[in-house]
C-alpha cells in the first residue's frame, strides 16, 4: 500500500505468502461475508485454479498469473 493512492482492490491472493490468502478459494470464501456487496480481489503471479465467481467479485489479474480464464 502507498500512502495517497487509492487502493483498487479488497483482498489480494499471493502463493509467495505477501498477499491476505495462498488461493483463489480461501479468498473467495472470505469474501463471502460482503454478500452482494461488490469486492475487487487483486491475483499476484502464480498459477492458479478457476473458481466459479459470485456476481459481487471482480478479478484484478497480474501479468504473470497462469490457470484462470
Amino acid at each position: 500500500y502507498m500512502p495517497g493512492y487509492a487502493q483498487l482492490y479488497d483482498l489480494v491472493v499471493a502463493q509467495d505468502g505477501s498477499g491476505d490468502y495462498f488461493s483463489l478459494k480461501d479468498a473467495v470464501k472470505a469474501a463471502e461475508v460482503f454478500k452482494g456487496i461488490p469486492v475487487t480481489i487483486r491475483i499476484r503471479k502464480g498459477n492458479y485454479q478457476s473458481e466459479v465467481l459470485p456476481e459481487n467479485i471482480k478479478l484484478i489479474k497480474d501479468a504473470e498469473v497462469s490457470g484462470l480464464n
